[in-house]
């Protein structure tokens, strides 16, 4: 025990020396975002998205962005994103044995992930929803262990929709309440509802709590089968 102690102190001690104890030593650059990059031997638009089948050496990858000019034939090169297995595309009326879920084209900004965290903000506070069962954003997350299992309706700007994934669509709200410091200004509700993104709208449904989709997507609390009420 001593000797596995005394080695973690020296790893500690020599990354610790690694980056001050040298001149001109700084912060390490951050990882560059992965990419997928190939020919792309097919182009299918369907929807608001755009299948893309990239060569990959002597294979081929599927995957799908959101709605994109993609010449066939040409080099593209998109964001890594979430793999699927045996993904049911209805607009296509397909299965893909593997289909990777991009954010897009990849330059500029990585943005967020397709059903991840929204990166935009809502422009002004919304009124809350009314019913005895209404709570704000901030208050789903801070409530969230009273909430677990239990119907809540919630009002706020759509900042950001995902369609089709997973056979649901993935919808962000904010209602000014919360902080993106604090990770509890964003509440992902899953719906089987279309929301125009920037409208003020209001959704009833159970809140869940520690939601792991694997490859990352986990979320502490969000709404399942939310609906749409007026």
């Amino acid at each position: 025990m001593k000797s596995t102690l005394a080695i973690v102190a020296s790893l500690i001690f020599f990354a610790n020396v690694s980056v001050s104890a040298f001149p001109g030593a700084g912060k390490a650059a951050a990882p560059a975002a992965k990419t997928i990059k190939g020919k792309a031997l097919e182009v299918i638009q369907a929807g608001s998205y755009t299948y893309l089948r990239i060569e990959q050496g002597k294979d081929s990858v599927w995957a799908a962005i959101p709605k994109s000019e993609v010449e066939k034939d040409k080099t593209v090169e998109i964001y890594a994103g979430m793999d699927m297995k045996n993904f049911k595309s209805k607009t296509l009326k397909r299965t893909f044995k593997t289909i990777v879920f991009s954010n897009g084209l990849a330059g500029g900004t990585v943005p967020s992930t397709m059903h991840g965290k929204s990166t935009q903000k809502a422009p002004v506070k919304v009124e809350k929803a009314k019913g005895p069962d209404a709570r704000t954003v901030a208050e789903i997350f801070k409530m969230k262990k009273d909430l677990a299992g239990k119907p809540a309706s919630v009002r706020g700007t759509v900042v950001k929709v995902s369609e089709g994934i997973m056979d649901r669509n993935w919808v962000h709200l904010q209602d000014g309440t919360g902080s993106a410091k604090n990770g509890d200004n964003d509440l992902l509700v899953t719906t089987q509802e279309v929301p125009e993104n920037g409208s003020v709208v209001t959704f009833h449904g159970p809140v869940v709590v520690d939601q792991d989709f694997g490859s990352g997507y986990n979320y502490p609390v969000l709404m399942e089968k939310g609906v749409l009420v007026p």
